[in-house]
């Protein structure tokens, strides 16, 4: 038998679009109306380590927006920040939060 081809690093962790649409999830649990309250890019980093990503707020309203991804990721950010990295792992705490909100409320209908 031979074995799975090898994933490449970008492969292994979310792609941006996943993480983009998973912060508007979070965002529209903030009661943010903005269509497209954040844009996200994937910044690979070389030598076999993580990609990072990009987190742009295009909202009017951050604070909100903030305040929710701080829960899930259970750090701060900076008041006032428009634009931050988010780790790897922290993104995709941020689409597991996603994944178990989805499954409670397709419990609850």
């Amino acid at each position: 038998m031979s074995s799975p081809p090898a994933l490449s690093a970008t492969e292994q962790y979310p792609n941006a679009s996943e993480l983009e649409d998973c912060l508007a999830h979070l965002a529209a649990l903030a009661h943010d109306p903005t269509p497209r309250p954040v844009y996200v890019t994937m910044v690979p980093v070389y030598g076999g380590k993580p990609p990072m990503y990009s987190v742009v707020l295009r909202s009017r309203d951050r604070e909100n927006i903030r305040q929710k991804l701080s829960e899930v990721l259970n750090r701060q950010l900076c008041l006032g920040v428009t634009a931050f990295s988010l780790k790897a792992n922290e993104a995709q705490l941020v689409i597991q939060y996603r994944n178990r909100d989805s499954d409670r409320n397709s419990v609850c209908v």
